[in-house]
């Protein structure tokens, strides 16, 4: 069973304006219509219909945080101390109070959460595993990981979306 299915409409245009804008958020209504193949007028319609269509939601920047001064980049893996759905809105509350997690998975297998913060050194991540770990009847166990060194893969979702199975 697909999970995530494809909105109905999408085409070999969308995919690529898709993957286009993957690789770059700012990149002129000019230039993507040349990326896609399409003319400007065709490539301003798709998109402004992809975005109403909820295929595109926003568009962010992309942060390198190793030119930040002074960040600290740990992923944590978390087990919740009870499967429910009130648990996993109160963790998920948690994390949003946090301003050091940039993002967060619900998982299967032996961790329900996964997520990625950025602190300013070790001494914070520890601290924040700490605050987490005080709410015991939400969080039953939390594993650090600091991650010394980040690759961007943005490719392979690219990759993946110009070659993902059509209907």
């Amino acid at each position: 069973m697909d999970m995530h299915p494809r909105p109905k409409g999408l085409d070999a245009v969308d995919l690529r304006i898709v993957a286009a804008l993957l690789e770059d958020g700012r990149i002129s209504n000019r230039d993507l219509a040349r990326l896609t193949g399409v003319a400007e007028p065709t490539c301003s319609q798709r998109r402004r219909r992809l975005e109403r269509m909820g295929v595109i939601v926003g568009y962010a920047a992309i942060i390198n945080f190793e030119k930040l001064p002074s960040t600290f980049c740990v992923w944590f893996s978390v087990r919740l101390a009870c499967i429910s759905a009130e648990s996993a809105d109160e963790f998920e509350r948690m994390l949003g109070s946090e301003i050091a997690v940039a993002s967060y998975f619900s998982t299967g297998g032996e961790a329900d959460y996964f997520f990625e913060a950025q602190t300013t050194d070790y001494q914070a991540a520890r601290a924040l595993k700490h605050r987490l770990e005080k709410r015991r009847d939400v969080v039953a166990d939390i594993q650090m990981f600091p991650i010394f060194k980040q690759s961007n893969l943005r490719r392979a979702r690219i990759f993946l979306i110009e070659n993902s199975p059509r209907e």
